[in-house]
């Protein structure tokens, strides 16, 4: 649980040092498959956000498929817990591995992360991206936050402005990101290892003493 305390701890840290430019300001952190067999799981949660004097609105937890295989039971139960703490749950990287729409129905997620997989279909006209829209709706019928990610593309921006989903974008054009950024009219978060990742942060500066939003 060493990444779940120093990424709250990072989070307060950066709370109290930009109290004005950070007030809604929130960290996402993956769950492995050893911390979602802990049943005690919801307690290290609460015990970790009132150690750093966190809102629990302040925490995501990002769950894999692959880890929902087993328990299923005992699992639905765990992750309510934490739920009903107020932290929100999201399924990442959704269309790999075990994809099953069962889990969009069974467990308490309120925030659905579109594999690049999915996203890298958008323009084709096929089934790939037939498939990504009904998701896209299906998601949203269960009143689910839809995030794509990967996106690389202003076709891809285009497609997630037009379908009202949030981006998490490798964009590494500068060009691009600034045009990605007045199509989108809204955040756009970026991996911090893909490919000109400095420059896009440069440029995500400028566009913040423009007020333009963005995120990174």
């Amino acid at each position: 649980n060493w990444v779940l305390h120093e990424s709250c701890r990072q989070l307060k840290d950066w709370q109290q040092r930009l109290p004005a430019k950070c007030p809604k300001l929130a960290v996402a952190v993956n769950l492995s498959a050893v911390q979602i067999k802990q049943n005690s799981l919801p307690m290290i949660v609460s015990k970790v956000l009132a150690e750093y004097a966190l809102n629990a609105d302040s925490l995501e937890l990002e769950i894999t498929e692959s880890v929902l295989i087993t328990d299923t039971s005992a699992t639905v139960a765990m992750l309510a817990a934490i739920v009903a703490q107020g932290i929100t749950l999201s399924l990442d990287d959704f269309g790999t591995g075990y994809s099953s729409l069962d889990h969009l129905k069974l467990f308490p997620i309120s925030v659905l992360k579109i594999d690049r997989g999915f996203v890298s279909a958008v323009g084709s006209k096929g089934k790939s991206e037939t498939l990504l829209i009904a998701i896209i709706a299906f998601a949203k019928a269960l009143e689910m936050k839809v995030v794509a990610e990967g996106v690389e593309t202003l076709e891809q921006v285009e497609f997630c402005t037009k379908h009202g989903m949030p981006i998490i974008g490798v964009i590494p054009d500068e060009e691009q990101f600034v045009e990605a950024e007045r199509q989108a009219k809204a955040p756009i978060d970026f991996a911090p290892d893909c490919a000109g990742a400095k420059a896009i942060r440069g440029i995500a500066n400028k566009l913040r003493e423009l007020n333009v939003s963005t995120a990174t």
